[in-house]
């Protein structure tokens, strides 16, 4: 069992015309437990499974990235969870959050449409076993304000079932933004969502 939670800040920078670093930087509290679980019902397992008391310990942590753009183009990598954070105390114990390379490309045949595809770079032992994930995607925007987007995601290594992806952003005023997005999968630990306010300087 693994539960967590975590507010982060991204800073980018423009190093020269096209090219781009940036760094999110996260403050986590989570904890990790093992332990035998069951029930009648796989709704009953994972009942059992949040009602387990699990010691938490605050840990740092960050993610980098680059990106190249041209007026067509944009190429870039990413560097996932690089301290690949210890929750647990337990040298025995692999971390849930191992660290994570991505790269990635994106087309813009014209203006307010945007295809990409990005890959990992490395096998991770996530929850449900190893996985090396590929996704294809494309936005587009519908008017000024609104942009929606959608997807296909699967592992390369492990189990390769689909996930579908949709997601939206609504510009709320200037340089501030509501993302929302949604992954349906066949079985419900694939399945995921969220909501973020993003702001720009």
């Amino acid at each position: 069992v693994f539960r967590m939670g975590q507010a982060g800040l991204t800073v980018l920078q423009s190093v020269m015309p096209g090219l781009v670093v940036g760094t999110t930087m996260r403050l986590m509290r989570g904890g990790q437990a093992t332990a035998l679980v069951g029930g009648p019902t796989l709704g009953d397992a994972f009942s059992s499974a949040r009602a387990l008391d699990v010691a938490r310990r605050t840990v740092f942590d960050l993610d980098v990235a680059a990106m190249a753009s041209a007026p067509k183009i944009r190429i870039g990598v990413i560097l996932k969870n690089l301290r690949s954070p210890d929750f647990d105390r337990n040298a025995e114990t692999p971390s849930p959050l191992p660290r994570q390379a991505r790269v990635g490309l994106a087309l813009i045949p014209t203006a307010g449409v945007t295809l990409a595809m990005d890959v990992d770079l490395n096998t991770v032992d996530l929850t449900g076993g190893l996985r090396q994930e590929c996704a294809i995607g494309g936005e587009t925007a519908l008017g000024s304000r609104l942009s929606v987007r959608s997807g296909l995601r699967w592992s390369l290594k492990g189990a390769r079932e689909l996930t579908g992806t949709v997601g939206t952003s609504l510009k709320i005023r200037r340089s501030l933004w509501l993302d929302g997005h949604y992954g349906l999968a066949r079985h419900d630990e694939a399945r995921e969502g969220g909501i973020a306010l993003r702001a720009g300087f």
